[in-house]
């Protein structure tokens, strides 16, 4: 949801380089910022499945410790297709010029 008004400041960061600071108006779009915790949900689960992974491994159970090991590949492919998305909605969001 967008504001009726907006209020617009210059700030300096170098010499050369002004940036507009939005006051009063959410930065990023609520469907990039989504797509960020989905793509972190996704890491953690990624996370969690290659600790399963090296338990088994470490107790001989290889089979187990490939499920795992490939299940978290699985996770960390959703999680960059979250993060792509992230990227594409934060472009269509304030890529215009």
């Amino acid at each position: 949801m967008r504001l009726a008004w907006r209020c617009v400041a210059q700030v300096s960061i170098a010499d050369n380089l002004k940036v507009p600071k939005l006051l009063g108006e959410n930065l990023m779009s609520k469907k990039a910022a989504e797509h960020h915790r989905k793509a972190s949900e996704h890491h953690k689960h990624a996370a969690h499945h290659h600790e399963e992974a090296a338990k088994h491994h470490d107790a001989g159970h290889h089979e187990k410790a490939a499920h795992h090991a490939h299940t978290a590949g699985g996770h960390v492919i959703h999680a960059r297709g979250h993060a792509e998305e992230a990227v594409k909605a934060h472009t269509e969001e304030h890529g215009r010029k």
